[in-house]
């Protein structure tokens, strides 16, 4: 799909799969801005779709539209406020980044020839981030890994629910379906995986009430989304009743934990790539970390607060720059519910799907220039201000756009500016595979394919 867009240049081009309705494909910003904000409410992301993920993500924000989809979104601007970051979120996160370097460092001692897998060592690091800010629980990946243990059922039921959703999206709807009618397949163990998914979060809810009614509160400091939920006023299932809507709590967490682990650890690995492909990159954030923090450099670690890294520009334009090159999502699609005509004159008749290719965007010449291949993040950075700038989402819409943009960007970008800010000035990480044949897997947020092994050195 990559290479098609690129022959076409920018233009629309019409894919047909047997057993699905006629999908018109798009890289052009105008088309990504007529689906995603001008015409929005003809573009939802279809019924077809949103049955695939139902059972695992519920209906929480990413699997609902309408009314029932602004509900969730109000809700969660709340919890993703600057004062939520700053007085919860980012805690975690330092907390955690101290503990991925006693990782790094154990076995930079203790293993010093032997390769590490970055890409599930970033795994455990945002499943712990993720499970602390959204559970309030210790999932403790990275304090179990030092001892070899590498396994925790909870965030091996949810990778594989994950994988089986980019399973379902290349089958047709009768096939996986009849699978899970039957228990065929990859459909029992993930009927199980559910099923652990579920016994985790609810009994953690069932906690959460406990003490809500006992009137055991946390400390501002320490609240998680949960107790969050239940302290505002949205989580009553119904008019004239206190009790907490259970479902749609485990609904919300679902969607969160989904959203955040699995697209900040692969974009952590991408980066890493990309440093290897790169080195002269590497080389200049360093140059700027040890001009601009230096302490960052020196003795023992002290893990940096959102106003130390303001001044990293270089460091932050890159990880926008390893973005939109290694998106999140490599694609997205929405359904047309009624006919319609896009903004370049192209007819889409009811229940025509527009592919918006995001990853095949970024490389367009017709987008970004006769370099949009090559990592280049003083694309990023004002040439009179030196500060970095903003391309207009439709264009770097790695987050999205339009109203569903993601409503954890900010959050996301500090985890992974404190996070990489910490590995770039005490690690050097060589990749043990050739870094330009690195390549995606197939998978729903575009994971490296493999273990992403490396040799990690101390600097």
């Amino acid at each position: 799909m990559n290479e098609e867009s690129l022959r076409q240049n920018g233009g629309l081009w019409e894919m047909r799969i047997l057993g699905r309705p006629r999908s018109v494909v798009a890289t052009s910003p105008a088309i990504f801005e007529d689906v995603l904000k001008h015409q929005v409410d003809k573009f939802p992301k279809g019924e077809t779709s949103l049955n695939i993920i139902r059972d695992f993500w519920g209906r929480g924000i990413l699997a609902v539209e309408g009314e029932e989809w602004f509900f969730h979104r109000k809700t969660a601007s709340h919890m993703f406020s600057l004062q939520m970051m700053r007085d919860v979120m980012s805690d975690v996160i330092r907390e955690k980044v101290g503990l991925l370097d006693t990782v790094l460092h154990n076995h930079v001692t203790k293993h010093p020839d032997e390769a590490l897998s970055m890409r599930h060592t970033l795994t455990h690091f945002t499943s712990d981030v993720f499970a602390k800010i959204g559970f309030g629980v210790e999932l403790d990946c990275l304090k179990r890994s030092l001892e070899g243990d590498h396994d925790n059922a909870f965030v091996d039921a949810f990778n594989y629910c994950s994988q089986v959703v980019q399973l379902r999206l290349q089958q047709p709807s009768w096939l996986w379906k009849m699978k899970r009618y039957f228990n065929l397949g990859e459909e029992k163990p993930h009927k199980e995986s559910l099923q652990i998914i579920d016994e985790f979060i609810l009994g953690i809810i069932a906690k959460s009430v406990e003490n809500k009614n006992k009137g055991l509160t946390k400390d501002g400091h320490a609240k998680d989304l949960i107790t969050l939920f239940l302290e505002s006023n949205v989580e009553k299932s119904g008019a004239g009743t206190s009790e907490p809507n259970v479902k749609m709590i485990r609904d919300m967490v679902i969607n969160f934990v989904f959203a955040g682990k699995d697209t900040t650890s692969n974009a952590m690995s991408w980066f890493i790539v990309m440093m290897n492909q790169y080195p002269e990159i590497a080389k200049k954030i360093r140059g700027e970390i040890r001009l601009k923090a230096p302490w960052l450099c020196e003795g023992e670690l002290r893990v940096p607060s959102i106003e130390e890294l303001k001044d990293l520009t270089y460091l932050e334009a890159a990880i926008y720059e390893n973005l939109r090159l290694n998106p999140p999502l490599a694609v997205t699609a929405r359904t047309a519910n009624a006919p319609t005509t896009l903004s370049d004159g192209t007819f889409i008749d009811r229940s025509d799907r527009v592919v918006l290719m995001t990853y095949a965007q970024a490389r367009q010449p017709s987008v970004w220039g006769e370099d949009a291949a090559i990592f280049k993040p003083e694309r990023w950075i004002d040439g009179e201000t030196g500060q970095v700038k903003s391309f207009s989402p439709f264009k770097f819409s790695s987050f999205l756009a339009g109203p569903r943009i993601c409503i954890g960007r900010k959050f996301a970008m500090l985890e992974m500016k404190i996070t990489l800010a910490v590995l770039m000035s005490r690690y050097n990480f060589t990749t043990v595979e050739d870094p330009s044949s690195i390549t995606y897997d197939i998978a729903v947020t575009c994971p490296v394919k493999g273990p992403l092994d490396v040799k990690v050195q101390a600097l």
